[in-house]
């Protein structure tokens, strides 16, 4: 598998890694809370990298809106390779939302599926698989536990970071 080297990140994305990745041992889960224009996707590839163990067959991804699934595969593809993605399945809610914006996830390769069912088989066939929804997909997973949560501030330029 031939090796990407990532763009460098700035210092206030390292900060943001550097907490988010520590996060997860202590809460569950890590929300980033930064600016427009401050590189929010790309820190999020970074923290994926970091705690995502590269024998890891299996990966997760919710954003709030289909466009920002899409960006961010972009992203994480342009970064890490279509190798470490695998197969890309995005979980819809609504039919009628991804036939209004069938480039979106079309340009990333992703077979979309509003059937839990269909999901299940996608997954079960594929070596390596990212699945990616939004919230609004989440009735179309199987349910989960709760996850712990613990809110975080992400320092403006010259501050210094918060990592509770």
């Amino acid at each position: 598998m031939p090796s990407i080297s990532p763009p460098p990140l700035w210092s206030h994305q390292q900060d943001a890694v550097r907490c988010a990745v520590n996060e997860p041992d202590t809460a569950g889960r890590t929300t980033l809370v930064m600016a427009s224009g401050t590189g929010k996707t790309r820190t999020a590839g970074e923290v994926a990298r970091k705690l995502v163990h590269p024998a890891a067959s299996r990966g997760l991804f919710a954003a709030p809106y289909l466009e920002l699934l899409a960006q961010t595969l972009r992203e994480w593809r342009r970064v890490s390779g279509d190798e470490v993605l695998g197969q890309i399945i995005a979980v819809c809610s609504d039919q009628d939302v991804v036939d209004d914006h069938p480039s979106d996830l079309a340009a990333q390769r992703a077979v979309v599926t509003s059937d839990p069912a269909v999901l299940a088989d996608l997954v079960r066939g594929a070596d390596r698989v990212t699945v990616v929804g939004t919230a609004a997909s989440r009735q179309r997973t199987p349910p989960r536990a709760p996850l712990r949560t613990k809110r975080r501030a992400i320092p403006r330029s010259g501050d210094d970071p918060l990592c509770e």
